[in-house]
């Protein structure tokens, strides 16, 4: 089985892999932990979908105690999976940017050509 990646970040300094643990152990059984030192973020990969979800909803925005930054918690998303879902939502918004009427930009006053007017 390959379980539920989490990706934590706003991890402070003092935050390790035991700590991250422990905070979210009480969201069932987490099969690894991974804490990237210095950087200010991390991983856990727990057994069921149902652990991560609880975990998610439970655990984003929450402040643990000590820390001063509020947590964010997602899904992992390997980096072309972002990168795709970007792109479409990118591409999504210039579809539903309505074009300007009669199609052309119109040049803003005073920027026309030859520079300084003919």
């Amino acid at each position: 089985m390959l379980g539920i990646n989490l990706y934590i970040k706003n991890l402070e300094d003092e935050v390790d892999e035991e700590r991250l643990r422990k905070e979210f152990s009480p969201f069932g059984k987490i099969k690894t932990v991974k804490v990237v030192a210095g950087r200010g973020f991390g991983f856990l990969c727990f057994t069921t979908p149902e652990e991560a979800n609880r975990a998610l909803t439970e655990m984003n925005g929450r402040i643990l105690p000590g820390c001063q930054k509020p947590l964010y918690v997602n899904l992992f998303e390997p980096k072309e999976v972002r990168k795709q879902k970007l792109a479409a939502q990118y591409a999504a918004r210039l579809k539903a940017r309505p074009a300007p009427a009669g199609g052309a930009v119109p040049a803003p006053a005073g920027l026309g050509y030859p520079p300084g007017g003919m």
